[in-house]
C-alpha cells in the first residue's frame, strides 16, 4: 500500500502574510501566490524549512527530538501509573494465597500435632541420654 505524502510546503519570505500565519500550500504549488517567492518543504510543527527526505519526513530534527522526548516522559508515565496499579494487585493476591495456605495448615495441624505428640517424648529421652552421656 502507497504511503501517504504528509509533507506540507510554505513560503520562505518572512515578510509574507503566508509566512507569518504558517499557511500550508499544496505541494504541487512551486512559489507563494501572495508575494510570488519559491516555496519549500517545511516542518508541520514549527515551519522551519526541511530537506526533500522523502514522503515520510514532515517534521524538522528538532521537532522529531521533542516528539520523542514526549513519548519516552508518556511512557515512564504509564510504567508508574501501571505500577501503581499493580502493588495493590500483588498484595491483594498474596492475601488470597496467605489464606488459602493457612486452610491447608488447619486441614494438616490435626495430624500433625498427633505426630508431635508421638516425636516430642522420644526426641526428649534422646536429649536427656546425650546430656548424661557428656
Amino acid at each position: 500500500m502507497p504511503t501517504m505524502d504528509r509533507r506540507i510546503k510554505g513560503c520562505r519570505n518572512v515578510h509574507c502574510r503566508y509566512n507569518k500565519e504558517r499557511k500550508h500550500l499544496p505541494l504541487d504549488y512551486n512559489y507563494c501566490p501572495i508575494c510570488g517567492e519559491k516555496v519549500g518543504l517545511v516542518c508541520r510543527e514549527c515551519f522551519a524549512e526541511i530537506e526533500d527526505l522523502g514522503k515520510t519526513h514532515f517534521r524538522c530534527d528538532a521537532c522529531e527530538e521533542k516528539k520523542a522526548k514526549r513519548a519516552e516522559e508518556q511512557r515512564e508515565k504509564l510504567v508508574k501509573a501501571g505500577k501503581k496499579l499493580a502493588a495493590p494487585a500483588a498484595n491483594a493476591a498474596m492475601d488470597v494465597m496467605k489464606s488459602a495456605a493457612v486452610k491447608q495448615v488447619k486441614k494438616v495441624a490435626p495430624a500433625a500435632g498427633q505426630a508431635m505428640k508421638k516425636v516430642v517424648p522420644v526426641a526428649g529421652k534422646a536429649v536427656k541420654k546425650a546430656i548424661v552421656r557428656h
